[in-house]
């Protein structure tokens, strides 16, 4: 059978059949007019043979030969059909020995070539040639219908090189030199933050995140995994995250960990807490949290005091501390509305509203903070648990309440809402 289509002979798994078993390939030139033949005419005496030619001295000669049958690679050209064609087609006589044309005389040619001698005049009509139409592939040959395009030279030295060249365009040359400056653990480190949706779900391991992401790409390639792994610079490029995968690990746990001294949230109830929103003294007491944080992060890794200051991780936890001493030092006092009762500040008058009862209290405004984690999806959609807001924080001196500024839509003067204060945190009993 001639199957006039085009198909990756890996997918068939037909690398190993007997070479009659194998499919052949006809190439058709449709519509050819005479400025295409003006390529071949002066020495060939057709475009079959001068596809013949070609093929000889393809650079892929010898890969087609391997996925089609031993002479199953053949092309052909059709002129452009005339009105003459077109009317005898419509009336059924253009197989009639009274209409003669160039094009059905190369039609004629190629319904030989495609048709197996032992078949001619063997209850063609039938039986039908040996061709399948593109739109019965579903049901015949799903693998091959699924496919969109074939390149000869789609083999898998050719996948391994564009491999090669998207890993040097996702995380530069981290292997096999040619970079403009060596690549180091900070580099790599800095390529993925504690926050990326990858790393999240891969538990912050960034050396499994490479690796799940190069076998996503091999599945889109259509390319084996262990062929792959088989390359020098593929296998360097592993090797170099899974070096690096500790390291970011503990840059994680000393500079990003959500719930540690270092994150807003511990900053804020620190401040509320232990500070007394004094600027001075968290300065002080942040400087020394960092300088403990960075000695348990050279003790683990071991890398150098400038390396560690490259870090992504530890430039944030820094720009952290100092926006949160500058967001102390900027508090304003105001009055802010809170719900009245058990969970609100003592010695205020009640203000009524028409579904609940606030009170105004003078507190000390902070600013934005964000007190909840970001999702651990990885997304940051307004209304999400990552989304910084108001705080607050109300004191007598002795006791003190964080407060939470959020919207109440039944709150407010006739119930038509306001910005409330929410408790968050207070002082012990």
């Amino acid at each position: 059978m001639w199957l006039v289509h085009d198909y990756v002979v890996d997918v068939l798994k037909v690398r190993d059949a007997a070479g009659d078993r194998l499919p052949r390939l006809m190439y058709i030139r449709t519509q050819e007019t005479e400025v295409q033949q003006r390529e071949y005419r002066d020495q060939f005496g057709n475009f079959s043979a001068f596809f013949d030619r070609a093929l000889e001295e393809h650079e892929d000669a010898d890969i087609l030969r391997q996925m089609f049958a031993p002479g199953g690679l053949h092309g052909h050209a059709l002129p452009i059909w005339t009105v003459e064609d077109l009317e005898n087609f419509v009336a059924s006589s253009f197989w009639a020995p009274s209409h003669a044309s160039p094009f059905k005389a190369a039609v004629g040619e190629l319904r030989e070539k495609l048709m197996a001698p032992q078949q001619l005049g063997l209850g063609a009509e039938a039986s039908g040639p040996p061709l399948l139409a593109l739109g019965s592939l579903a049901q015949h040959l799903p693998r091959i219908a699924r496919l969109e395009a074939f390149d000869p030279r789609d083999h898998e030295a050719a996948k391994v090189s564009r491999l090669r060249g998207h890993l040097r365009a996702t995380y530069g040359r981290v292997a096999g030199g040619g970079a403009s400056k060596p690549v180091t653990t900070a580099d790599l480190l800095n390529i993925f933050d504690v926050e990326d949706r990858d790393v999240r779900r891969h538990g912050g391991r960034i050396d499994s995140v490479v690796q799940g992401r190069l076998e996503e790409q091999c599945r889109l390639m259509r390319l084996d995994v262990d062929v792959a792994m088989a390359d020098r610079e593929v296998a360097a490029v592993l090797e170099r995250f899974r070096g690096a995968a500790a390291p970011f690990e503990a840059a994680a746990a000393s500079f990003a960990d959500e719930a540690g001294p270092l994150s807003e949230r511990e900053i804020l109830r620190a401040a509320a807490g232990e500070w007394r929103l004094d600027p001075g003294n968290a300065a002080t007491a942040l400087a020394n949290a960092l300088a403990d944080a960075e000695e348990r992060f050279l003790q683990a890794t071991g890398l150098s005091r400038e390396e560690m200051r490259r870090l992504n991780m530890h430039e944030k936890v820094r720009w952290r501390i100092e926006e949160c001493v500058m967001r102390l030092r900027g508090k304003v006092a105001a009055e802010m509305f809170v719900l009245s009762g058990a969970e609100s500040a003592p010695g205020t008058a009640a203000e009524g509203s028409a579904e609940e009862e606030l009170q105004r209290v003078w507190v000390w405004r902070l600013g934005e903070w964000r007190w909840a984690p970001p999702p651990r999806d990885g997304k940051t959609q307004p209304g999400r648990g990552g989304k910084p807001r108001e705080f607050a924080v109300w004191s007598d001196g002795t006791s003190w309440v964080l407060y939470e500024e959020r919207w109440q839509p039944r709150a407010g003067p006739g119930g038509t809402g306001a910005f409330v204060g929410l408790p968050r945190e207070r002082s012990a009993a």
